[in-house]
């Protein structure tokens, strides 16, 4: 874990109920963020920054940026292009998910999700994207496998949630676990919820933070099990994102759990 993410988890247990569950809500740093490079040539900035304010798909130009030498210039135009919401960005961003390196790949990943959200159900190249975020669930790096995880989740293909089951099924990395069950809850499958429930007895708060998560944002009854589980866990903030679930079932569901949180030793 970063110290940023250290000092944003100790800030929260020092204030409010709901600035812990800020904190829970976005705990993971968003791909489509963290990919992001932090310095890129200025001719290539400029150009980007240019392309991206105005929403424009300048085919050439992007062609040229996401061929640049310098793998930054790359990635930061793999995030642009996702953004465009324009299918014939496409093409690019399938070529930048398979660029050699992670960090490309990894913005590819996002990019690829956020573009398929935009683009009509049946679409050639909404499905060409869903099959590059179905391969990147597969990448070697850890970094790209957690990129693809969210990128799945804004897509909301219609096998996606399997392939985020499958690839968690076998993920041994708890950052890319986690990177995988916060996204869970936006897809309206019942088999998920088995699953997250079972990863409450992970060894890794983060992920039964992610699980806990899930969980309580699905408002499902199917979840209360998983919900009265993770509101006993040893973490405050896995018990506070259970107790999320409140806000979203019916006001009797977690009643015990919430009359046992007044009593909680943590603050």
């Amino acid at each position: 874990m970063t110290g940023a993410a250290l000092r944003s988890v100790r800030a929260a247990r020092r204030g409010s109920a709901a600035a812990v569950l800020l904190v829970a809500a976005g705990f993971w740093a968003s791909p489509a963020l963290a990919t992001e490079p932090a310095a890129v040539g200025s001719q290539a900035r400029a150009r980007l920054l240019e392309l991206a304010d105005a929403r424009r798909f300048d085919a050439g130009a992007l062609a040229a940026l996401a061929a640049d030498a310098d793998p930054t210039v790359r990635a930061a135009a793999a995030s642009v292009l996702g953004q465009l919401a324009n299918p014939g960005a496409a093409p690019l961003v399938a070529g930048l998910a398979r660029d050699r390196y992670a960090g490309v790949r990894a913005a590819a990943a996002a990019a690829a999700g956020r573009l398929a959200a935009t683009l009509p159900a049946g679409a050639r190249e909404r499905e060409a994207l869903a099959g590059e975020l179905r391969r990147l669930l597969q990448d070697p790096a850890p970094d790209v496998r957690s990129a693809a995880a969210w990128g799945a989740g804004r897509a909301l293909c219609p096998e996606c949630d399997l392939w985020l089951l499958q690839r968690l099924g076998r993920e041994r990395r708890p950052a890319v676990q986690a990177a995988i069950l916060q996204e869970l809850w936006r897809f309206r499958g019942t088999l998920w919820v088995k699953r997250a429930t079972g990863q409450l007895t992970s060894r890794d708060r983060d992920v039964r933070l992610a699980a806990a998560w899930s969980l309580a944002r699905a408002g499902r009854g199917e979840a209360l099990a998983g919900l009265h589980r993770a509101c006993r866990d040893a973490d405050p903030l896995v018990r506070m994102a259970a107790l999320e679930g409140a806000r979203r079932l019916p006001p009797a569901a977690l009643w015990p759990a919430l009359l046992a949180g007044l009593a909680d030793a943590d603050p």
